[in-house]
């Protein structure tokens, strides 16, 4: 299972998660990734919105992750995007803007693409800012506690 470098900072807090899901996508710089679509492999985490669905066990209280991954592999293959690191970006955003997460980790590799290497990718963590559900807010303030005097 793969870990992320600060994951001890959201233990005990709510999420889902989605590991190893392949999706192909239009990405890269070089001129023979602009001609083919290449798989990527995402591994996320994302906060729940509320604490509801576990006393009402109501799809509708919490985010399905089936419809996550349809909508990430809709983004993934939407347009050419030249950077890793700005898909993950969208993917991110896409999570806490249509879904309500109130957080988001996410890792985008690239398969193969060097030869001496399995993947290459990026990590990302992101918040949502406009008005923050307890997790968020409790990891904010932590945040805040361990770097006083930070923006």
């Amino acid at each position: 299972m793969p870990r992320y470098d600060d994951e001890q900072d959201n233990e005990g807090l709510d999420r889902i998660v989605i590991e190893r899901l392949r999706l192909p996508a239009r990405l890269g710089i070089l001129d023979h990734e602009r001609l083919r679509e290449q798989t990527v492999c995402v591994n996320l985490e994302f906060g729940l919105p509320s604490t509801s669905c576990f006393e009402s066990d109501d799809i509708e209280d919490t985010i399905n992750y089936a419809v996550v991954a349809d909508r990430l592999r809709a983004l993934a293959t939407c347009r050419h995007y030249n950077l890793v690191e700005y898909l993950a970006e969208q993917m991110a955003n896409l999570v806490l803007e249509e879904f309500g997460a109130s957080w988001v980790k996410l890792q985008c590799r690239k398969i193969r693409v060097v030869p001496e290497c399995r993947y290459v990718g990026v990590s990302i963590t992101r918040y949502r800012q406009a008005s923050l559900s307890y997790p968020a807010r409790a990891l904010a303030q932590t945040e805040a506690s361990l770097h006083p005097g930070s923006c």
